[in-house]
C-alpha cells in the first residue's frame, strides 16, 4: 500500500470455570466478566489500548491498527438491573478473550483499541443514529432502520445472540446518549486518532477489525477458521486480500472470504479501497480457541495467537512506506 495510492473498583465477578494454559500463561489472564456500579466516582476507561499503544513511553510506529469492539468484559449495573436475563446470558454477544489472542502485539511496534464495556450495553460497531426506536418509551434521533436494527443488534442491541430480550422495560431518550458519550465516542475518538497518527507517519494505514464467530453458521453449516470481510472488495485493494489469504492459508487454516460475515461498520466506515486508508473484518472461529463458553483451550488459543501476530507482522513489512 502507498501513501498516495481498570484500575477500578468492580464489585462482582462472575467466576468461570479453570483453564490451563501453555501460551502466555492463560491461567493468569483475566476473561471473568464485572460488573461495573454506575455511582463509582472513577469509572474506568471504556477502551484498552493494546501493543504499543499501550506503552507510554513509545509512539506506535505502524501503518497497521488494530480493533477490537466487542470484546468488552465490563457490564454496566444498570444495564445488568434493565432485565432479568442474567450477565451469562449477557455474555453471548462477547467475542469471547479477542483482545486476550492480540496481547503479542505488545512485542510489537503494532498498537490498536480494544474496547472494555460490553457489546450488551452498546455496541460501538455500529452508526451512532443506528437506534431502535422501539426500544423506548420517548422519541430518539434514529436513523432509517437498517436490517441489522431491526433484528436486534443495533447500536443498543435489544436482543442476546440467542434472541432473548435484554431489557424488560423502555429506556428513555437519556439512556442512549449517556452510553453514547460514555462508551462510544471515547472508543471512537480514540480510533481515529491512532489512524491520524499512523496516515501522519506513514502516508496510509491498514485496519485490522477483529471479532471472533460460531463454529457455524444460523443453517448449521461449518464455517471455516476464518473470514475475512472487506465489503465485498470496497474496503481493500486486491492484492492485500490476495497477499493475506495466501498467508493465513499458508499457516495451516481454512478462509472464507465475506460470508456469512462481510464487515461492520468500522471496517465500512475507515477503509476504501481505493484510498490511503484500508481496512479488513477478521472473524475467528471460536471453536479454535474454546472447549466450552467462556473457558479457553489453552494450545488452540497459542495457535491463534500466532497467527495473528504472524500475519499482522506480516502486514507491518507488506504496507511499510
Amino acid at each position: 500500500m502507498r501513501g498516495g495510492d481498570v484500575n477500578s473498583c468492580f464489585e462482582e465477578v462472575v467466576p468461570e470455570p479453570d483453564h490451563n494454559a501453555s501460551h502466555n500463561d492463560w491461567s493468569d489472564v483475566d476473561l471473568n466478566a464485572r460488573i461495573m456500579l454506575s455511582k463509582q466516582y472513577d469509572r474506568p476507561s471504556p477502551f484498552r489500548l493494546l501493543g504499543a499503544a499501550a506503552a507510554p513511553q513509545t509512539i506506535a510506529s505502524s501503518a497497521v491498527i488494530v480493533s477490537c469492539p466487542h470484546a468488552g468484559r465490563h457490564y454496566p449495573e444498570e444495564l445488568v438491573a434493565a432485565g432479568s436475563i442474567g450477565i451469562e446470558a449477557l455474555r453471548d454477544l462477547e467475542d469471547f478473550a479477542v483482545d486476550a489472542l492480540l496481547d503479542d502485539l505488545r512485542h510489537t511496534n503494532i498498537g490498536g483499541i480494544s474496547s472494555q464495556i460490553a457489546r450488551a450495553y452498546i455496541d460501538v460497531n455500529r452508526p451512532e443514529d443506528a437506534l431502535d426506536q422501539n426500544m423506548f418509551h420517548e422519541p430518539v434521533t434514529a436513523a432509517k432502520q437498517s436490517r441489522k436494527v431491526l433484528a436486534g443488534y443495533g447500536l443498543l442491541p435489544r436482543l442476546t445472540s440467542a434472541r432473548t430480550p435484554i431489557h424488560d422495560t423502555l429506556l428513555s431518550a437519556d439512556a442512549a446518549t449517556q452510553r453514547i458519550q460514555f462508551a462510544y465516542r471515547p472508543y471512537h475518538n480514540k480510533l481515529q486518532e491512532l489512524l491520524g497518527n499512523a496516515m501522519q507517519n506513514h502516508g496510509h494505514y491498514l485496519l485490522i477489525d477483529c471479532h471472533s464467530m460460531p463454529a457455524t453458521d444460523q443453517y448449521d453449516r461449518h464455517l471455516p477458521d476464518i473470514v475475512l470481510g472487506d465489503c465485498h472488495g470496497r474496503t481493500l485493494a486486491p492484492y492485500i486480500g490476495k497477499q493475506i489469504d495466501d498467508f493465513i492459508r499458508s499457516k495451516d487454516f481454512t478462509i472464507g472470504w465475506n460470508n456469512p460475515y462481510s464487515g461492520g461498520y468500522i471496517t465500512s466506515h475507515y477503509g476504501k479501497a481505493t484510498s490511503p486508508g484500508q481496512s479488513l473484518q477478521i472473524e475467528i472461529n471460536r471453536s479454535l480457541y474454546m472447549r466450552r463458553p467462556h473457558q479457553i483451550d489453552a494450545d488452540g488459543a497459542a495457535r491463534v495467537t500466532a497467527l495473528l501476530t504472524a500475519l499482522l507482522g506480516f502486514l507491518d513489512t507488506a504496507v511499510r512506506s
